[in-house]
């Protein structure tokens, strides 16, 4: 059950402070608008409530969940204090105000899941219909959640990586707390059964049974590891990126993390994968 104390907002500069306990305090900041012209705008709604800090009530009944987004202490049944912050800041902003639902361009892929929620991404509306706040935006430059693409919701995901970056090396929300910080290849056991961010240098890597092995130490039976299964392998050479040549190269992975000859992730998107400078 979510436990709330009273959220106050208090202006300031760009624009306000979340009152809401001293480690998560900060200056609110205001997004920039997504260039959303690869997804379909597939209709408009007003909000009723906020039903937790992923998911949105319509006055129509219908339930939107954020889609590509993760909050590392919200549960099925339960939620921690990065939970009922994310709670907070959003019922004010959201709740009786008119959004424009956009989703995945393929009607087919990605636009509900099992529960028969709408994945979307949502954007409020201005009383004169203009497009004033980018939610998944909002939550991820505000440290109030991670990024999340899934096999069939990686849109705006360019978009939604540079606001997490930004909000990570400025330490804000979540990213204040060291246990949610980037690990290295050598720490990455403290992420082992949930999702991690991982970054260091691929050692070697080796093709076994179609499945493709990024190491990151001389040991692949304790080392730290990527798998990247064939159908990912192949959609990262249409993108003109051939996994298997990364050797030396300093990549950053988001995952699932799993114990398997040591920490291990297996890629189920190229987006989890970025090649740093």
């Amino acid at each position: 059950m979510f436990i709330f104390s009273p959220l106050c907002f208090k202006t300031q500069g760009r624009g306000a402070l979340f009152g809401i306990s001293p480690s998560y305090a900060q200056d609110f900041v205001m997004p920039d608008m997504p260039d959303t012209s690869a997804m379909a705008m597939t209709g408009t709604g007003q909000i009723d409530i906020v039903i937790d800090p992923l998911r949105v009530r319509l006055v129509d009944g219908r339930v939107i969940q954020f889609s590509t987004l993760e909050i590392p202490d919200l549960s099925a049944n339960d939620g921690g204090p990065l939970a009922e912050n994310a709670l907070e800041a959003l019922r004010p902003l959201l709740e009786k105000k008119s959004v424009s639902i956009y989703q995945t361009k393929k009607k087919d892929k990605g636009r509900t899941n099992r529960m028969g929620h709408h994945m979307a991404h949502l954007i409020v509306r201005a009383p004169d219909k203009s497009e004033t706040l980018w939610v998944q935006g909002y939550m991820i430059a505000n440290g109030l959640a991670r990024v999340l693409p899934s096999r069939d919701n990686t849109d705006l995901f360019e978009a939604m990586l540079k606001a997490e970056t930004k909000a990570r090396t400025d330490k804000t929300g979540l990213w204040s707390d060291e246990i949610y910080q980037v690990l290295s290849p050598q720490t990455a056991v403290a992420a082992l059964y949930s999702w991690g961010i991982i970054e260091g240098k691929i050692h070697s890597s080796a093709l076994v049974r179609n499945m493709l092995y990024l190491n990151f130490g001389d040991n692949w039976r304790d080392d730290f590891t990527i798998a990247v299964p064939s159908s990912v392998r192949r959609a990262m050479m249409k993108e003109g990126l051939n996994p298997q040549i990364l050797a030396n190269k300093t990549v950053r992975v988001r995952g699932w993390v799993q114990a398997y000859n040591g920490p291990y992730i297996e890629l189920n998107h190229p987006a989890w994968l970025e090649i740093l400078p």
